[in-house]
C-alpha cells in the first residue's frame, strides 16, 4: 500500500510503497478515504517526537475493511472517523474524557506526549495512507449524516472546543484571538456563537486574512495588524487593544508561535482574565509572577482535545447544527501529498482547512 513515512530527522518526507498492516485479535483496518495535513509535522518530525521510520498523518475518516476476532461492535463496511489520541484507557484521566492527558499519552501518525508510550510504541502509523491499523477502542462510527470530509476534520474542531472550554468564558465576554486565520483559529471562529461571547478582536500579521476570518462569524468583531517589530516598552499593541476594550480583555486564546508579541498582548488582558495558549512558542511566558499573582490572572496549556469535545462535535455534526464542509479551502489528491505539505507550511495563500483525498 501507499504511505507517507517520515525515514529520519530531516524535513523531508517520502510517498511509497509499504507492508499491508497485519490486523491483530483487538485490531480494525481502515481504508482511508480522506486524511489531511498539519502544520508544524516537519518541526516535529525534526525535534525527535515522533516514531522512526513511520506513516505520517494523525487525521482520518474511512470505512472498515477488516476486524480482528475479538473486536465487539464493529463490522466491515462500518464508516468510521480515527480517533488519533492512544492512551492506557484505564487511568483516571482516561476514564473521565480527558484522553489527552494520559501519562501515556501520544498521537497516532504524528508525536509522542509521553516519556512511556507502550500503545504508541506498538501503533505509530498514522493516516496519510491507503489503510491505518490500530485497536478498535480508537475508532468512532460515524453517523450517516457526517461526511469523511468533516469526519477527517472532528479532532481539530474538538481542539477549537477544548480551547473555548478551557477559557471558562463570562457572560459578554470580549474574546482576542492570536493568529486567527488558520485551522484552529477558523474553526473557533465557527465555534463562538455557541458561546456567551459579545466581542471578538483578531489579532494576527496580515490585513487581508484578518478580513476574511471574520466573516466566519456574525459576532462583532475587530481587527489589530501586528506591527514587524517592537520595542520592549512600544504602546502600538497594548494601547490599541485596550481601546477597543475599555474594561480588559475577558480571554485571550493565544495561537502564535513567535515570541515577541505576548508580553504586549498580555498587558491588555483584565483583572480575572485567562490566558490560554495552544501556539507553541517556545519561550517562557513573559509577565512576572507577582503581575500574575495580582492580576489575577489563569493561563493554562491545551495540547489537543479529549473524547468529551469529539462526542459533542460528533452530535452537533450529526444534528446539522454544525457545518465546517464550507471551511475545506484546499483539497489534494494523495498523488500530490509531498508538494501539499510545502503549500500547507508556506500558507501564501488564505488556507482554512485541508483535506487529502485518498478515494
Amino acid at each position: 500500500m501507499q504511505a507517507v513515512r517520515a525515514v529520519n530527522r530531516s524535513d523531508k518526507f517520502e510517498l511509497g510503497n509499504v507492508p499491508m498492516p497485519a490486523v491483530g485479535a483487538h485490531d480494525v483496518l481502515v481504508k482511508i478515504e480522506v486524511s489531511s495535513i498539519t502544520p508544524g509535522m516537519r518541526t516535529l518530525v525534526k525535534m525527535g517526537l515522533c516514531e522512526l521510520p513511520s506513516t505520517l498523518g494523525h487525521e482520518g475518516a474511512g470505512t472498515i475493511v477488516a476486524v480482528g476476532r475479538d473486536v465487539p461492535g464493529i463490522s466491515i463496511g462500518d464508516r468510521v472517523r480515527v480517533r488519533p489520541i492512544l492512551s492506557c484507557l484505564t487511568c483516571p484521566r482516561c476514564t473521565s474524557g480527558r484522553e489527552h492527558m494520559c501519562v501515556e499519552g501520544a498521537c497516532i501518525g504524528f508525536a509522542r506526549f509521553g516519556k512511556k508510550t507502550p500503545l504508541y510504541d506498538q501503533y505509530p502509523d498514522g493516516c496519510l495512507a491507503e489503510y491505518v491499523r490500530l485497536p478498535y477502542s480508537f475508532i468512532d462510527l460515524l453517523p450517516p449524516q457526517v461526511s469523511f470530509d468533516a469526519a477527517a476534520k472532528v479532532h481539530d474542531v474538538a481542539t477549537a472546543l477544548q480551547l473555548l472550554n478551557l477559557a471558562n468564558i463570562p457572560d459578554a465576554a470580549t474574546v482576542l484571538i492570536t493568529a486567527p486565520t488558520g485551522t484552529i483559529g477558523s474553526l473557533i471562529l465557527r465555534l463562538a456563537t455557541r458561546f456567551p461571547i459579545a466581542k471578538i478582536i483578531l489579532v494576527g500579521r496580515n490585513q487581508q486574512r484578518l478580513e476574511e476570518a471574520a466573516k466566519i462569524t456574525n459576532l462583532e468583531t475587530e481587527l489589530l495588524v501586528l506591527p514587524s517589530s517592537l520595542e520592549p516598552d512600544s504602546q502600538s499593541v497594548t494601547a490599541p487593544l485596550m481601546a477597543m476594550a475599555s474594561k480588559g480583555i475577558d480571554i485571550i486564546i493565544d495561537l502564535l508561535k513567535v515570541p515577541q508579541y505576548t508580553a504586549h498582548i498580555a498587558r491588555a488582558l483584565r483583572v480575572g482574565g485567562t490566558f490560554v495558549h495552544l501556539g507553541g512558542s517556545p519561550t517562557p511566558f513573559p509577565t512576572p509572577l507577582i503581575v500574575i499573582m495580582q492580576m489575577c490572572w489563569t493561563i493554562t496549556g491545551c495540547r489537543t482535545n479529549g473524547t468529551l469535545e469529539t462526542k459533542q462535535v460528533l452530535q452537533w455534526l450529526a444534528d446539522g447544527s454544525l457545518v465546517i464542509d464550507d471551511l475545506i479551502t484546499h483539497r489534494f489528491k494523495f498523488s500530490q501529498v509531498l508538494a501539499a505539505f510545502d503549500v500547507v507550511e508556506e500558507r501564501k495563500e488564505p488556507m482554512w482547512l485541508n483535506v487529502v483525498e485518498l478515494a
